[in-house]
């Protein structure tokens, strides 16, 4: 890295849209209680009511800016601890001199892993030779608008990384020095919170990524730039894969609504089953009346008496196949109308989840078609620039071609006027020879004499 050159670390990190930290304090893993939203609303009154201090001017320490950093055993660095500005802040310095380190202790402090920083695959080659464990401090403001739990961890919220030669792990701390938690996905919730996309190069542009970008320049590479500066490929990936859960959703609910058709069906039978439990009560009187005529019989004729009992006995028969099917009815009916309620109460969870999945297609559609209606207005700007870049291209090829033209009718003329000038230049030469030269012999001749006479005078 050249001596002039500087890479800047912007210490103010924009908050998250409302919207997406209403979402976050809405999540029941916050166990945030209604308390404690009042309270935190009032800070946040507060401290946006102290955002201008005395003077008039506006402060500019707000939630998610970075306050400090301390590296301890990091690359080149034993122990350094800078303190950032409010605004803006220069990092200068020779070559090797660990500039570029603390870019990179920024991305590796702030939950992304080394392959990010263009240097290393691994988080332990950024131990110091000689080291067996470095240490990453970076101090965030927690003090400004919308902070994150303040109760829990006041106005600043310190990101400890250490990293050893086998393994690594994060620890996050309040304003007091106290640790709160050391779970990766509380430390990405409070960077979702305060919107620090450490991988986003919109945020960090490393010195590698900025060198590849302004070389190449290539469409395509600079558009996968985009893509992940807008992060419009994160919303695609997460829209192929509610487009995945939709289709097995759809599926499942095709299903369910085939096993409910299938228990319809069936359904639809028992009204017959039940014919036959009445037909089996008008049976069980005909029996009974059978019986009483068999009686009659019994006594007024004892001939007839086997046929009768062959009867009774077929009709018995009857009755018990009868209410075996009633008996049997009744289980598959309960059991049928318990599957029934099921999959009722299945089809209304899974039409709940999938309005819930087709309102959050909708809104990701919309800002899909924002994202395009941006970058339709964006071309249409380079198309212009380029038609200007084309038109001031003539423009200069004609001034130069002008330009040419004058310059070889300047150069005739100059010619013409050297020769002008020594012809002149050797007509007063001449003029001096035939006039001058003359009048000069006279003098040297007079002179000559003056002289003579002079020194006669002296002799004398």
């Amino acid at each position: 890295m050249k001596a002039g050159y500087a890479e800047m670390s912007h210490a103010s990190i924009k908050s998250l849209s409302l919207s997406k930290k209403r979402k976050i304090r809405e999540n029941p893993t916050q166990n945030v209680d209604a308390g404690s939203s009042a309270k935190r609303l009032r800070n946040a009154t507060h401290s946006q009511s102290e955002r201008t201090n005395i003077s008039g001017i506006e402060d500019t320490r707000r939630c998610g800016k970075i306050i400090s950093i301390h590296l301890t055993n990091f690359m080149c660095h034993s122990n350094l601890r800078i303190e950032f500005n409010r605004r803006v802040n220069f990092l200068v310095g020779r070559n090797g001199s660990g500039k570029s380190a603390i870019l990179a202790a920024l991305v590796l402090g702030l939950g992304c892993n080394a392959k990010v920083t263009n240097r290393s695959k691994s988080a332990k080659d950024f131990i110091k030779i000689g080291e067996t464990t470095a240490k990453i401090e970076i101090t965030i403001a927690n003090d400004g608008p919308q902070p994150f739990d303040p109760d829990e961890y006041g106005d600043s919220i310190t990101i400890v990384r250490t990293i050893t030669t086998s393994s690594g792990y994060y620890a996050v701390r309040n304003s007091q020095g106290r640790i709160i938690t050391k779970k990766f996905d509380d430390l990405q919730r409070i960077l979702l919170y305060h919107n620090i996309q450490a991988d986003n190069p919109v945020f960090v542009l490393n010195q590698d990524s900025a060198r590849e970008f302004l070389k190449e320049l290539e469409p395509s590479k600079n558009y996968q730039l985009f893509l992940k500066a807008t992060q419009i490929d994160l919303i695609t990936e997460k829209l192929d894969e509610c487009l995945h859960l939709h289709k097995a959703h759809r599926e499942e609910l095709a299903n369910t609504e085939k096993l409910s058709l299938s228990y319809s069906r069936t359904l639809m039978l028992y009204p017959k089953k039940c014919k036959y439990g009445l037909k089996l009560q008008y049976m069980e009187k005909d029996i009974a009346v059978h019986k009483g005529k068999l009686k009659e019989l019994i006594a007024f004729d004892h001939l007839g008496l086997e046929e009768i009992h062959k009867k009774v006995d077929k009709y018995e028969g009857e009755v018990n196949e009868l209410n075996k099917l009633i008996n049997n009815k009744d289980e598959v009916n309960s059991i049928l109308t318990q599957k029934i309620a099921e999959s009722f109460e299945n089809i209304k969870v899974k039409n709940n989840e999938y309005s819930d999945v087709n309102q959050s297609l909708r809104k990701i559609r919309c800002q899909i078609d924002e994202m395009i209606r941006k970058r339709s207005e964006i071309e249409m700007k380079i198309e212009s620039l380029k038609k200007r870049k084309s038109r001031l291209e003539k423009h200069i090829n004609d001034l130069k071609q002008h330009i040419e033209e004058r310059s070889k009718s300047n150069q005739d003329d100059v010619d013409a006027l050297r020769r002008q000038n020594e012809e002149s230049l050797a007509n007063y030469r001449k003029q001096c020879e035939t006039s001058l030269m003359p009048l000069i012999e006279n003098l040297k001749q007079e002179l000559n004499m003056l002289m003579e006479n002079k020194s006669q005078k002296d002799y004398n």
